[in-house]
């Protein structure tokens, strides 16, 4: 699966990794937190405890499950207001003066693995690739085609919209190819097989 950093949210990342799929997206929870204050430690600064199910931060203090974030489906686990207010490390941890958080999911492992994946620098280099030749159609089709606007209500019919833009597309590639009498040859074929195609869809 590639796609840009919008489409890498936690959900998508567990449901992709859950049926097998190779997560090339983009991580939007690593875009979040760009902007974010670097001198604060980030929760991968936090080691977890799979036994005792808690976390533990950089000072050796422990950070016990607090709640459910439903929605999330995130745990939060929390270190006591008190441990953090006298902790050396306060500075580089939290600006909170109820204490430090951190969230995990409810598949975290599965969460890390799909991220790991995306992360890679075969992941880096087909989303590259899909910005450069799918972006570059979409924006065309857009800008050049109408893609952005339906002319008739309903998906079949807008189906046939899209096979006609896409042919247009392709006919315009093979134009520019070195034989041109091939490629009118194919590209007629391509309109044929568009029409063709359209006409039989529900």
């Amino acid at each position: 699966m590639v796609a840009d950093h919008k489409y890498g949210t936690s959900e998508n990342f567990v449901g992709c990794h859950e049926r097998g799929i190779t997560t090339h997206m983009g991580d939007a929870g690593m875009k979040a937190h760009s902007g974010h204050d670097h001198t604060i430690f980030g929760d991968d600064a936090f080691t977890y405890d799979a036994r005792k199910d808690v976390y533990l931060c950089p000072a050796g203090q422990m950070l016990k499950p607090r709640r459910m974030h439903a929605i999330r489906r995130t745990v939060e686990y929390k270190a006591p207001a008190r441990v953090c207010a006298g902790c050396v490390l306060r500075a580089q941890c939290t600006r909170s003066s109820h204490g430090r958080t951190v969230q995990r999911h409810e598949k975290q492992a599965a969460l890390d693995a799909a991220r790991a994946q995306a992360h890679s620098v075969a992941a880096r280099r087909d989303r590259k690739r899909r910005h450069h030749l799918m972006e570059r159609s979409f924006a065309d089709a857009a800008n050049n085609h109408h893609f952005k606007r339906a002319r008739w209500r309903g998906l079949w019919r807008q189906q046939i919209q899209d096979y006609l833009i896409a042919a247009i597309q392709n006919v315009r590639v093979l134009l520019a190819h070195q034989n041109p009498s091939k490629s009118v040859a194919a590209a007629l074929k391509l309109v044929t097989f568009g029409m063709e195609t359209a006409s039989v869809l529900p």
